[in-house]
């Protein structure tokens, strides 16, 4: 009695470990019990997200060919959406995933400006404000795979993107913050803030490659259907601006999904 029933205990053991090989990203697919089918290896689907931007390095920024003081320290945020392709391989436990899409960059920058001025009679120190908007668009490509952690559906990837930047705008303010006796600028009207219109900008980097990171966790919807939230980091090793040694530090949130049509 004893050894049938270790009989039994080790066939259940073996035979249920290798159902669980064969099921595509942990889940258990199946039509029903008596029509078993091979689970599919490649998906398609989208991924949308935004990413919360921090800038660092000085941008150079001329008034009439004069160099004004320069921004650094920018934040911002950035709106994604992209088209992806997953295969899996090496027994459901490795993953590579490819994409391509587009991205809208927003920045800001700016800086306060201390400068003595006399009034005739008294010196004081004025304070101005400049701030820098800064956006431009992307055409991103990626290539990278991810990796189930103890066959859960927690997952650890990494990616090379390749950013392709185009469509740059900007726009520079300065305004007085004071004190009370600083004069206004000589516009017409005289006002406290004014747009600077002469200004020159230095031109965005045409390609840009950057690494990241992700963790992600797939959450089935149904036969064939998943969707991962997922976190991840960038590596800012290349400028955005060409002649400026500006670098990018991304935290990135989206939601991915994907499907196959159980044929594949």
């Amino acid at each position: 009695m004893f050894f049938r029933l270790l009989k039994l205990v080790v066939i259940f053991v073996f035979a249920g470990g290798a159902s669980y090989e064969t099921f595509a990203q942990g889940f258990d697919w199946q039509y029903s019990a008596r029509l078993p089918f091979e689970m599919p290896k490649i998906y398609y689907g989208a991924k949308i997200g935004i990413n919360k931007t921090s800038s660092f390095g000085k941008i150079t920024f001329l008034e009439n060919n004069i160099i004004c003081p320069q921004f650094d320290k920018g934040a911002g945020k950035d709106f994604y959406f992209n088209v992806n392709l997953e295969r899996w391989l090496y027994n459901n436990q490795i993953s590579i995933l490819s994409s391509v899409g587009y991205s809208y960059n927003k920045l800001k920058y700016s800086f306060i400006d201390l400068v003595p001025i006399s009034d005739g009679i008294n010196k004081i120190t004025a304070e101005y404000e400049d701030e820098l908007n800064f956006s431009y668009s992307s055409i991103n490509t990626s290539l990278g795979a991810k990796y189930r952690i103890l066959q859960s559906h927690l997952h650890v990837g990494a990616a090379f993107e390749f950013n392709i930047n185009f469509a740059a705008n900007y726009d520079v303010v300065e305004r007085i913050l004071g004190p009370p006796e600083v004069p206004p600028f000589n516009t017409n009207p005289p006002a406290y803030e004014r747009e600077i219109t002469a200004g020159k900008f230095y031109k965005l980097s045409f390609l840009t490659v950057t690494p990241k990171i992700e963790l992600g966790y797939d959450l089935q919807l149904g036969l064939g259907k998943y969707i991962t939230p997922v976190a991840s980091i960038s590596l800012p090793v290349m400028s955005v601006i060409k002649t400026d040694n500006i670098r990018k530090l991304d935290f990135s949130f989206g939601v991915r999904y994907l499907m196959s049509n159980l044929n594949l």
